[in-house]
């Protein structure tokens, strides 16, 4: 198990936001997790890259709110 802090801002027309996110990678029956306890979100795939780019898209909704 793996653990990496993420920051990002996102602009809208009104409004920014930073956040700031605990980032949990692990393995299990050979599908790879990484999973933000403070939003309570899970990406996974084959591979850690996999994983994380299911997580992008998985946040990427949140995305369409700020705008």
């Amino acid at each position: 198990m793996s653990k990496k802090f993420l920051q990002a801002s996102f602009q809208g027309s009104n409004h920014n936001v930073n956040i700031g996110l605990l980032l949990i990678l692990w393995e299990e029956d050979a599908v790879f997790y990484q999973y933000s306890p403070e939003l309570d979100l899970t990406g996974y795939g084959k591979s850690e890259r996999e994983a994380s780019i299911s997580f992008e898209h998985t946040t990427g909704f949140f995305k369409l709110y700020l705008k």
